[in-house]
């Protein structure tokens, strides 16, 4: 890829981290709050890790802040993810 190519798609990057990446994760991190509260009552009243971080929410939720991350820190150094990518689920 070229250098101009590469430097509009950090460009890109950023503007969609900026505007709808971080909304995202706003929304997201909102339901990591009601999990995790959800999963301490559990471990809680039940003494065992029903909810674990090893399921289906935890792991979506730790790719979303990842992606969140990786796409940040490629908008701003080229680094990161070393790409572009929409969403944490590609």
């Amino acid at each position: 890829m070229s250098a101009r190519t590469d430097a509009l798609w950090r460009l890109w990057a950023f503007i969609w981290q900026a505007s709808v990446g971080y909304i995202a994760i706003l929304v997201v991190a909102s339901i990591a709050l009601v999990f995790g509260v959800l999963d301490v009552l559990w471990q809680l009243i039940t003494g065992r890790d029903g909810l674990s971080s090893s399921g289906a929410v935890g792991n979506h939720i730790g790719e979303a802040f990842s992606w969140s991350a990786g796409q940040t820190v490629y908008s701003f150094t080229g680094g990161g993810d070393g790409s572009f990518r929409w969403f944490w689920t590609s």
